[in-house]
């Protein structure tokens, strides 16, 4: 059947797709999947084109049944059970060493689907998409294809190369009866319509990934019966391959990648898939390399096993809901952690997120909590106090809580100046603000505060300075109502920079003080 009568009949089918996806059965739940993004096509002129930011421990050419052989087995030490090949169709390398992982695969009990590249130069066309699934249904019979729930699982990238009706029109055509489970990637969520699942392929342009994730296996199961693949990323960095939006996201030594999988963990997905085992142009590879060794291997098989396990999932604890909420371990010392959620009408996951996430405010670090009129809770950064008139919650004068003795000590142990008793100002909010914006003589300082925008965001943000710039030890610091920013001058070894501003943890001093409730500081398993 040619494309142009496949679009022709495509707004009857995508009525026709729609309602069939309302009666097919719920995916059988299976044991937690990780699988990774595996490229075939690397040869020697790949590790001398000089676009890389890093190299395998060894060159190697991907077509090389021996160079296979030892990917699947470093793999597997990974804990990962299957790659997801890029494939772009019959009759190209891709294809050939589809068939060469195949039998390296069944030698070693290890699983293989391929990542269908809408973006293959093979393809043109609905037409050409059709006829390629076709010919890959000649795999599934593999004892090494990936199976779900009985099901052999094609995943697929690109899929918004075409419409909801086109994919309704292609699938009754080759998968009418969904005898295989198609997962697609992206982010919009009506594919579900014609797709068993979705998943992003990245993630590393998300500020942060932890709450995008959440949001999106959010997304998700607003789809009954649908299937949520989370996607996790050691770092990415595609700077030299010159495109005009690339960039680069840093790996931190495996912190970046060890917080995504903390993320990924807590959405409770059927399927982790890791981007990737060996994308060495765009540097998003956990293969062994020059650079960083074994260790992503060793991060991907510590984490694969809290996954597995099911230890590092946390369940909801009572009263609580799974909606527009995220479970985050990072401040719970290794005790668990702490959910922030839109609970009781309490938007406190929102406002979170409106305000910054992860990297404004750091990991929320405690339970909700009562002090006086309002409820609070804690991040490392900052106290977020719910304002039942404003609809939202913002953040709390943290650095106007603190006693005279506690300033004393802050000012001992920390170098946060002490607050300004007295600005002059008579209680005049007019005058007092201009006076404290005076106080903002250090230069990099008052760029960060005002960086997010006008005056009134800032003060919105940080509150008013409640001192002048002053010189303690290797920094000038100065305090706000709701933070207090540290100018580094000096080089000082395992520090900052010189020049570099960083926040103090205003929340996390609440805590070291003592000064909420016992009962909020303790985690959640």
């Amino acid at each position: 059947m040619g494309w142009r009568h496949v679009l022709s009949i495509a707004c009857i089918l995508s009525l026709w797709a729609n309602l069939l996806a309302l009666v097919q059965p719920a995916l059988a739940a299976g044991s937690p999947l990780v699988l990774a993004m595996y490229y075939a096509w690397f040869d020697n002129n790949t590790w001398a084109s000089g676009k890389l930011s890093d190299q395998p421990t060894v060159p190697y050419v991907s077509a090389d049944r021996g160079t296979i052989e030892r990917q699947v087995t470093e793999a597997q030490s990974a804990g990962i059970d299957g790659f997801e090949l890029d494939w772009w169709g019959p009759g190209n390398p891709t294809d050939t060493n589809l068939q060469t992982l195949l039998s390296v695969a069944k030698e070693h009990g290890f699983r293989v689907t391929v990542d269908f590249d809408l973006n293959s130069p093979f393809i043109h066309n609905p037409g050409d998409v059709t006829n390629n699934l076709n010919y890959l249904k000649r795999y599934f019979s593999d004892p090494s294809w990936l199976q779900y729930g009985s099901k052999p699982v094609v995943v697929f990238y690109g899929i918004r190369a075409y419409d909801l009706g086109t994919w309704g029109a292609i699938r009754a055509q080759v998968d009418p009866d969904h005898a295989a489970v198609w997962i697609g990637e992206g982010d919009i969520f009506t594919y579900l319509n014609v797709f068993d699942g979705i998943h992003p392929y990245s993630i590393a342009w998300s500020p942060d990934p932890a709450s995008q994730l959440a949001s999106y296996a959010k997304q998700t199961r607003t789809y009954p019966g649908k299937l949520w693949m989370a996607t996790v990323m050691p770092g990415y960095d595609d700077t030299r391959l010159g495109r005009a939006n690339g960039f680069a996201v840093d790996r931190q030594n495996g912190a970046y990648y060890s917080r995504v999988w903390q993320g990924a963990i807590a959405t409770q997905p059927s399927i982790i898939s890791i981007t990737s085992w060996n994308e060495w142009m765009e540097g998003s590879q956990i293969e062994p390399s020059q650079k960083y060794g074994n260790l992503y291997v060793q991060l991907t098989r510590q984490f694969s096993d809290q996954y597995k396990s099911g230890s590092a999932i946390p369940s909801l604890a009572i009263g609580q809901s799974n909606s527009n909420s995220a479970f985050y371990t990072q401040a719970g010392q290794g005790k668990g952690g702490y959910w922030i959620s839109d609970e009781g009408g309490m938007t406190f996951y929102d406002s979170f997120q409106a305000l910054g996430g992860v990297n404004a405010l750091g990991y929320p670090s405690s339970q909700r909590f009562q002090q006086g009129d309002f409820t609070y809770q804690l991040t490392q950064g900052a106290a977020l106090q719910w304002r039942p008139e404003l609809s939202r919650a913002i953040l709390a004068n943290t650095f106007e809580w603190f006693s005279d003795s506690q300033n004393d000590l802050l000012l001992a142990t920390d170098g946060i100046p002490k607050p300004i008793p007295d600005d002059g100002s008579n209680g005049d909010w007019n005058i007092a603000k201009s006076i404290r914006l005076s106080w903002l003589t250090d230069d990099a300082i008052r760029q960060t505060y005002l960086g997010g925008g006008s005056v009134g965001q800032a003060i919105d943000r940080y509150g008013l300075p409640m001192s002048r710039p002053e010189r303690h030890g290797p920094f000038i610091s100065q305090r706000f109502q709701r933070i207090t920013f540290q100018h580094w001058i000096d080089n000082v070894a395992g520090m900052p920079a010189p020049g570099s501003v960083t926040r103090v943890l205003g929340g996390d001093l609440l805590k070291q003080l003592g000064m909420i409730p016992a009962a909020a500081a303790v985690p959640s398993s």
